[in-house]
């Protein structure tokens, strides 16, 4: 995982992080140690406390085990504001009876100028595009 150039992070079923990879930790300016077993959306100030993010990880998810291309619009403390496209699908974790469900989100940062300008305009629905 770790040399994948996109920043993933795979969650537990209660969206607790359980490990991301070098991508993730660099983009987002965060540390294992500080992150592992946090929810996902205390992450940072709280910055990922994003509704729409947080009901599609946890109830479209399950339901459709994948969703991609989901867009994002939402100005992060480290980053600005950023228009990031994301994929997440249901994991099983583990082996045999042990075995857990959880979530890999995977974060494609948009480097579209057009968006972000449409975004800082308010033309952008701020949190919630989801295309499939």
């Amino acid at each position: 995982m770790d040399t994948m150039q996109e920043p993933i992070v795979i969650l537990d079923s209660n969206l607790r992080v359980v490990v991301g990879n070098r991508a993730f930790y660099d983009k987002f300016g965060v540390d294992y140690e500080k992150i592992n077993g946090k929810k996902f959306d205390k992450l940072g100030t709280g910055e990922w406390n994003i509704p729409a993010l947080t009901s599609l990880l946890s109830q479209i998810i399950p339901e459709k085990t994948e969703v991609k291309g989901y867009e994002v619009v939402h100005t992060f403390e480290k980053l600005g504001l950023s228009v990031m496209v994301l994929n997440a699908r249901s994991i099983k974790t583990g082996e045999g009876g042990g075995r857990q469900s959880g979530r890999c989100l995977c974060v494609h940062n948009r480097h579209n100028g057009a968006a972000q300008i449409r975004a800082r305009q308010g033309k952008f629905d701020a949190t919630e595009r989801y295309a499939s």
